[in-house]
């Protein structure tokens, strides 16, 4: 075989182009506000460094700030009711769940 033969025996069997290759944001880039790229009907991604370093502070402040605002709540409670460590600990322990949660979420939204 040549090689124009193999060349054309290669595009005749690639699947037809449908629209779905194209991802269907606004502005007809791909990538939306947040830097995901929607790509085949799955968010991930896009190659930016930005839009990852933007998830890595999104991971560590969701887990931060609620076991602060957790815990913080819990000191509250405790001087109001006088129970010492239990409502503060519970609080963290709340907000860390809370935390971790809102990083599951922002996970599979990207995954």
């Amino acid at each position: 075989m040549k090689h124009d033969d193999i060349h054309n025996n290669i595009q005749r069997d690639k699947p037809a182009a449908t629209g779905s290759e194209t991802p269907n944001t606004p502005d007809g880039s791909g990538v939306n506000a947040s830097g995901i790229q929607r790509d085949n009907g799955r968010n991930r991604l896009s190659k930016s460094n930005t839009a990852v370093f933007a998830l890595v502070g999104q991971v560590g402040l969701s887990i931060a700030l609620g076991a602060v605002l957790g815990a913080m709540l819990g000191v509250f409670i405790d001087s109001k009711l006088h129970t010492s460590p239990i409502a503060t600990l519970i609080g963290l322990l709340l907000g860390l769940a809370a935390g971790i949660y809102s990083v599951y979420r922002l996970i599979s939204s990207v995954l």
